[in-house]
């Protein structure tokens, strides 16, 4: 059969194929060059995961290397390679709970630093006596005057949703402001930025930096991007799934399936979250973790709701008409 078919080539369809083959081959070449190679994703995938924490779970990094290799990596060659940094001493494990020698030795000088500053400095608040409002409750008084007595490097402040942190962070700007402090405030997400803005942190900034945000090829298929303020493409409080990049754009997808470009300095208007499964069934209580207002619908950051159904395109209905 291949002999009568090139029987009915002529001289010139046969340089044409000649030169077709010859450029596919170089093609495949220049491709097989530029695939992901497991050190090369296990390395995105240690400074992505350690620049955040110190000690990550062993499938979180399997998960960040796959996902990083888009399909040209293999789980098990993954584990090998793993295994050869184990014997090397350059990544450390303990069950199933996985660290770098550099995320520990990072941490490690961190609390150094922050011991030797116990007690070394003259109180947060200054010497004067501060007043706080009669608006909060004597926790959230107690709270505040524990931070401005404070006279350490570093001092923590730690709450659940709802608890009031957002009125009792209100609250110490203004006592740092009547002792005379300079105050920076610095959030994970954008969105969090503005409820700072809101209780007057004016100049409170994100920690994700423009830079990170710079490039479109950051971003990946199956990202959420969630508006906090309104674009061209995108409503406020709207999320959209990220389906491509498109040269120098993201391309991402609403709720009705239509498509939107978006540069990466509208990066600034969105927050990026990653997409997670969870299960929900009817008369499960949630938390929420964040306000959201809606055209008839209201939510409140400590909020307890309760799931009323989950419909066919994963959205969760509550039994107060909310839906997520």
């Amino acid at each position: 059969m291949r002999r009568r078919q090139r029987a009915r080539l002529t001289g010139e369809d046969e340089r044409t194929l000649a030169q077709l083959r010859k450029a596919a081959l170089a093609c495949s070449e220049t491709r097989a060059k530029e695939l992901p190679t497991v050190a090369a994703s296990l390395a995105y995938a240690q400074q992505h995961l350690f620049e955040r924490v110190s000690v990550a779970r062993v499938d979180e990094l399997l998960a960040e290397t796959l996902r990083h290799g888009r399909g040209h990596i293999g789980l098990g060659e993954l584990k090998g390679h793993l295994v050869i940094q184990e014997s090397a001493g350059t990544v450390l494990r303990a069950g199933h709970e996985v660290a770098t020698r550099a995320s520990l030795d990072r941490e490690q000088e961190m609390v150094e630093r922050i011991n030797r500053g116990l007690g070394h400095f003259e109180p947060l608040g200054g010497h004067g006596d501060f007043i706080a409002s009669d608006r909060l409750r004597p926790e959230q008084k107690q709270v505040v005057q524990f931070l401005l007595d404070s006279r350490d490097f570093a001092v923590d402040l730690r709450g659940a949703a709802g608890t009031g942190k957002t009125a009792t962070l209100q609250e110490l700007h203004r006592s740092l402001r009547e002792a005379g402090r300079r105050a920076i405030a610095v959030a994970p997400t954008m969105s969090a930025v503005e409820e700072l803005h809101k209780v007057g942190f004016s100049t409170a900034m994100s920690l994700e930096t423009t830079a990170q945000r710079s490039d479109a090829r950051n971003f990946h298929e199956g990202q959420i991007l969630e508006f906090h303020r309104p674009v061209k493409g995108a409503d406020k409080n709207e999320a959209l799934e990220v389906v491509g990049v498109r040269g120098n754009k993201i391309v991402a997808r609403n709720g009705h399936g239509e498509e939107h470009e978006f540069t990466s300095k509208q990066a600034k208007c969105f927050d990026v979250y990653e997409r997670r499964e969870i299960e929900v069934s009817p008369n499960d209580r949630l938390l929420l973790t964040a306000n959201r207002r809606e055209s008839g619908f209201r939510a409140t950051n400590g909020e307890l709701v309760t799931a009323s159904r989950v419909d066919k395109e994963g959205r969760i209905h509550l039994q107060d008409g909310g839906c997520y």
